[in-house]
């Protein structure tokens, strides 16, 4: 269509005439008219908004789409292309109907999961908004359901340089790679600086002479050259900073802050707990004056589980069993039986009819009976085989469990969610049974005892556990009985508050491989699959405890209590208090995961992520909009 392109290009007369010649339009146009003839009536209003999409009237296209979505408001692609007609309408210059874009791609997501391309173009919503961390997470999510579409990868690796995670933006240029796409000037100038920011030289170096093979523009190839010494030259401070006297444990803080005064880049307070000796304090016991001091203990715990079974082949075999005899019948597998019967002879008596002649007697002379018999039973019982000889199964636990706890200075606090399992069992045998109580309770459970110290810091006795049941192993092998899955962990640890400690982690990895056959026929292919079965299970378990103080917060408190409160705080503890309670609507309570990115944003390395160098190729130009639409189409039509 002559005049403006979706992106916003003049569109010259000559090459639209080409563009409709070129087989994209022929197809394009042959798919819609064979939609318009087939289908419900909704179907037929979206194909009609699909194809205003392509000739640029955005606004009669939304009132087709819409009155498709009022039929059927339940179909994700109708929201989908609802949302992208309001988003080609904010890269045409309508910037007031972008949360409509967004709210039609974010509906399409609800009603389906799967459809990759509305966290595609959500993602690239996001971008337009300068959120990329929201664009990094869609990006995933479209990956995860089509991994092999360069535009999606070159988002990815967009958004995520932007958010500061070169090392999420590598993962992307690893995918175009794979699919063979690092072959356009964006991608590699992307790839480019991606890796000088990870201090790759060698691939950044790689890509870039690639780039200057391809790119005639020597503003651009100088630009993105500066940029990479410029990365170097970061990296190169890096590898001659002085190194700390100290390696961070195990165990140490995470993140800084609540201290007063600013450590590294890594720390929080200027001390460490090896150096530094706790006055007044014993072992159990706060510092005189803390006696009514409290504190509020978030503790994250993360459990991921995942247990993946594959198993191959049936071992004919095994189930073939020969049976002598039947034990229901009382009939054995041979026998032998001998036997005689005595049989005594019988006398018949005939008179005449004129009693002058004597009686005559005949004798039947039966001679005795003798049996002999033989028993022989072999037999095959039925068997019954499964022909499932190929099976996976994935099971995959993920938990997240998150209590919060207020505990008062040297008095300990529990908390614990779940259920009270209570249960009896009874033994049977022939002296009588006895019966056995069971009462655990199952959940999330933990216990808290704070103490104060002299120097505003808190010494906490940590106890935290989940338990959780899960079904009996076949390798127990009891009558009655309740299994269960622990993680537990008891610490006594010294912070600050808001400093996020790592009390303890767990990483586990169990293989087994288990075979039985047929010697020699399971080593033949394909009949290896009726002689022979192997099993495989893979079992991973990962486990992490996090805890992060913080202080005590009302919903109400008078003047006079909130001064008496502030007299118990420490030094490095009345500023952070202050500015809280000024601006309460600031200070939220967001997960640690959210203070832990905002503190790592105070670091001078994500100060070297900048805008301008990585690029993005314009989604809504005429070829990749197109494209895009006879996807949608697929998906509308199948």
């Amino acid at each position: 269509v002559p005049g403006k392109m979706p992106g916003g290009e003049e569109v010259a007369e000559d090459s639209v005439k080409e563009e409709v010649k070129s087989p994209e339009n022929r197809r394009f146009d042959a798919v819609i008219a064979a939609h318009l003839k087939s289908g419900s009536e909704a179907d037929r209003l979206a194909t009609e908004s699909v194809k205003l999409i392509s000739e640029g009237k955005y606004e009669d296209a939304s009132k087709k789409i819409n009155q498709a979505l009022q039929l059927r408001v339940d179909r994700s692609y109708y929201h989908l292309i609802n949302g992208m007609t309001y988003h080609l309408m904010v890269q045409g210059g309508n910037g007031g109907v972008m949360d409509l874009a967004q709210q039609g791609y974010e509906l399409a997501i609800q009603f389906d999961g799967g459809n990759w391309m509305a966290h595609y173009l959500l993602g690239r919503l996001y971008i337009d908004k300068g959120r990329y961390d929201l664009s990094v997470k869609h990006f995933s999510a479209a990956i995860a359901l089509h991994p092999d579409d360069p535009d999606l990868l070159n988002s990815f690796v967009y958004a995520s340089y932007r958010a500061g995670m070169p090392d999420l933006a590598a993962g992307g240029v690893k995918g175009l790679e794979k699919i063979k796409a690092m072959n356009s000037p964006t991608a590699l100038r992307n790839a480019s600086m991606v890796m000088a920011a990870l201090g790759s030289q060698e691939e950044s170096k790689g890509y870039f002479s690639q780039l200057t093979a391809k790119v005639e523009d020597p503003h651009m190839v100088q630009l993105v050259d500066r940029r990479i010494q410029e990365w170097d030259g970061f990296h190169d401070k890096l590898s001659t900073a002085p190194k700390f006297e100290k390696v961070i444990a195990f165990g140490a803080a995470v993140l800084g802050g609540g201290g007063g005064s600013r450590g590294g880049v890594y720390g929080g307070g200027g001390s460490s707990l090896n150096s530094t000796t706790i006055p007044g304090s014993t072992d159990g016991l706060t510092a005189p004056g803390t006696e009514d001091k409290m504190v509020v203990v978030d503790v994250v715990l993360i459990h991921t589980e995942e247990n993946f079974v594959t198993a191959k082949g049936v071992n004919l075999l095994n189930g073939l069993q020969l049976q002598f005899g039947n034990p229901l019948s009382n009939i054995p597998a041979f026998g032998r039986e001998w036997g005689r019967t005595h049989v005594e002879p019988t006398v018949s008596t005939a008179t005449s009819k004129d009693d002058t002649v004597p009686p005559t007697r005949y004798y039947l002379d039966n001679p005795d009976k003798t049996e002999r018999s033989f028993t022989r039973a072999l037999t095959i019982p039925a068997i019954t085989y499964s022909l499932n000889i190929f099976n996976a199964t994935n099971q995959r636990n993920e938990i997240l469990a998150r209590p919060t706890l207020v505990a008062l200075a040297g008095q300990p606090s529990e908390f614990f969610s779940g259920l009270q399992l209570v249960a009896a069992a009874v033994s049977s045998g022939a002296q009588g049974g006895e019966s056995v109580r069971i009462d655990k309770e199952i959940g999330v459970k933990m216990s808290v005892t704070p103490s104060f110290l002299n120097d505003g810091r808190i010494r906490l006795a940590v106890v935290a556990q989940r338990t959780f049941l899960q079904t009996p192993s076949n390798d127990v092998n009891f009558t009655f009985r309740v299994e269960t899955t622990l993680n537990k962990v008891v610490a006594n640890v010294v912070m600050r508050y808001g400093e996020t400690l790592i009390l303890g982690g767990l990483s586990e990895k169990e293989s087994d491989n288990s075979r039985d056959g047929t010697p020699g026929l399971q080593d033949i292919p394909l009949l290896q699959y009726a002689f022979s079965k192997n099993i495989a299970r893979d079992y991973q378990k990962s486990v992490l405890i996090l805890l992060t103080p913080r202080p005590a917060q009302y919903t109400y408190q008078s003047e006079k209590s909130r001064q008496e409160y502030e007299k118990t705080l420490g030094e490095d503890e009345r500023e952070v208090e202050a500015l809280r309670s000024r601006y309460a609507d600031w200070f939220k309570p967001y997960p640690n995961w959210a203070s832990i990115f905002h503190h790592m944003q105070e670091n001078s390395l994500y100060r070297e992520f900048r805008t301008g160098d990585v690029t993005l190729e314009n989604w809504a130009d005429l070829r990749t909009t197109k494209d895009r639409l006879l996807q949608v189409l697929d998906f509308l039509y199948y």
